[in-house]
C-alpha cells in the first residue's frame, strides 16, 4: 500500500490487508498524520533485535514507526461503532489514539 493519511486507513479499515499500521515517530498522531498499512519483512534470527528491524522501505524512509496491526484497528472501529452509530473520524482518532495509550477500548458514555 501506498503512503496514505491516518483519517484514510480509519474510515476504509475494513479494506485494509493483514498488515500494520505505521505511523510518523517524531510527531503527535492527528487524522492528516502520514500513514502506511505495510506487511513487516522477515528478518533473519541474529538481526531480530535490531531496532526496526523488518521495517518496510517506505516506512524507514518516511521514518513511520510500527503502531497497531489493521486487525487491531477494526475492532477499534468496530467497538466504536457498536457504542456510535456513524462515528465521525474524530471520534475514530480519538478511539484509536485512547487504545493506543492504554491497550484498552473506548468506552463512549
Amino acid at each position: 500500500m501506498s503512503l496514505t493519511t491516518l483519517r484514510e486507513v480509519l474510515l476504509t479499515q475494513d479494506l485494509l490487508p493483514e498488515a500494520w499500521l505505521y505511523l510518523p515517530e517524531s510527531e503527535p498522531w492527528s487524522l492528516e498524520s502520514p500513514a502506511l498499512v505495510a506487511r513487516s519483512v522477515e528478518v533473519p534470527p541474529e538481526d531480530e533485535l535490531e531496532l526496526k528491524a523488518g521495517y518496510p522501505a517506505a516506512a524507514l524512509q518516511h521514518n513511520l514507526v510500527s503502531a497497531l496491526q489493521s486487525a487491531t484497528i477494526e475492532d477499534i472501529v468496530s467497538n466504536l461503532q457498536a457504542q456510535v452509530a456513524a462515528p465521525s473520524a474524530e471520534q475514530l482518532l480519538q478511539a484509536f489514539l485512547y487504545y493506543y495509550d492504554n491497550d484498552a477500548f473506548l468506552v463512549v458514555r
